[in-house]
């Protein structure tokens, strides 16, 4: 017998190959997929892509929590944030700005005859109705309820008044059909300077909105 025919005959007898498991980390938020082979995991693709979509949801967190969910707009926390920098730059700049709060008359009544839902179509839809009509960059808020705050950046009384009895006209005339139903509607608008104090230029503008209201016989 050869030498060479000795050490072949002294290998070791080879082992069928064996498929390691591999335990891939769980990542919140990711859906599991299956291999061709039915092995539960993530193909390196699918995981680049559900982990680029999980960042995309995370960068948008910051704008979420400044939006109002029902109407699209700011929210209060958004509104807050808008005072100081139209104080800001009314001080600074002598840029003049005002603030002016909406509130929708009789809403109450709106809800108890057409029910909850006709209320939130109404504001959602005010919401965008408001929006077209002023420059996009004034800021629309909602206070919460029927409320409403349009911030107007660099704009003169005489204007804004102008632009005000607009608004409250186009509001008057829009057909806001819900279910079949034609609902009226209108509002009751006040508005005040922005100067340095946040709570005195709210307290007179709101003040304003409900003296509008009284006037107008308005809810």
């Amino acid at each position: 017998m050869s030498d060479e025919t000795m050490t072949k005959g002294a290998q070791a007898p080879r082992r069928p190959h064996s498929r390691r498991a591999i335990t891939l980390p769980t990542v919140p938020g990711l859906r599991p997929a299956s291999d061709d082979a039915g092995m539960t995991g993530l193909s390196y693709l699918k995981l680049l892509d559900q982990l680029e979509q999980a960042q995309l949801e995370l960068n948008r967190l910051p704008q979420l929590i400044h939006v109002d969910e029902l109407c699209g707009v700011g929210n209060r926390r958004a509104f807050s944030r808008e005072m100081e920098r139209a104080q800001a730059l009314a001080e600074r700049h002598g840029m003049p700005c005002h603030l002016a709060i909406i509130d929708v008359d009789g809403f109450k009544e709106i809800n108890d005859r057409f029910g909850h839902a006709a209320g939130d179509f109404i504001l959602s839809s005010l919401a965008a109705l408001i929006r077209s009509n002023i420059r996009r960059a004034d800021a629309l808020c909602r206070l919460g309820g029927d409320e409403f705050a349009v911030i107007f950046y660099g704009i003169d009384e005489g204007k804004l008044c102008a632009k005000i009895d607009r608004l409250m006209r186009s509001i008057a005339d829009a057909p806001f059909e819900f279910a079949g139903k034609c609902i009226g509607l209108t509002v009751s608008i006040g508005f005040s300077s922005i100067e340095f104090d946040a709570a005195s230029t709210f307290t007179r503008a709101d003040a304003a909105m409900y003296e509008v209201k009284r006037l107008r016989g308005g809810t």
